[in-house]
């Protein structure tokens, strides 16, 4: 649903949904890409759609006057590190736009989120980054339709990939 709105007269919180609050331990991550305590902020710490629709009904974020939450991007991102380390917890190495996060939840979490919000008279603003997609770093850049491999940087017959560099 669009609405016309004018954001100069909304509250608007941004959340990372990763680093907000973890309402769903069963989502997390395994391996090298978690970080169990947040002690490493490169990595996943476990935050996700169900944490934040538990603080809408707690009233956390209601009772601050929030009319507008602006999420970090919810599409299914890398699964693999960075060669320096770093996982995708931000949501901007994309691999597949059609696809929710799973390690924020599935799209039925996301759905919930939105109806939530709705309910308690709050927008949901999606960060939105067609741009962003995984480096060539991890899984060569690939970039998936729905779960099938439209190509990687290696092998870009549609010419998806910008491969020209100023700097």
């Amino acid at each position: 649903m669009l609405l016309d709105v004018n954001y100069s007269q909304e509250v608007i919180y941004q959340i990372v949904t990763d680093r907000f609050k973890d309402g769903d331990p069963s989502n997390n991550p395994s391996g090298e890409l978690f970080s169990s305590d947040c002690s490493d902020l490169t990595k996943y710490c476990g935050g996700d759609w169900q944490g934040i629709i538990e603080e809408i009904e707690s009233g956390y974020l209601p009772d601050m006057g929030i009319t507008t939450l602006w999420i970090s991007p919810p599409v299914e991102n890398v699964f693999g590190l960075h060669p320096e380390g770093f996982s995708s917890y931000h949501g901007y190495w994309a691999r597949d736009f059609k696809r929710p996060n799973p390690f924020m939840g599935d799209l039925n979490d996301f759905t919930q989120l939105i109806n939530t919000a709705h309910t308690h008279d709050i927008k949901i603003v999606i960060d939105f980054v067609p741009n962003h997609t995984s480096p060539v770093d991890i899984e060569d850049g690939s970039l998936y339709d729905d779960g099938d491999l439209l190509g990687n940087y290696s092998n870009d017959q549609n010419d998806y990939f910008y491969k020209k560099w100023w700097f």
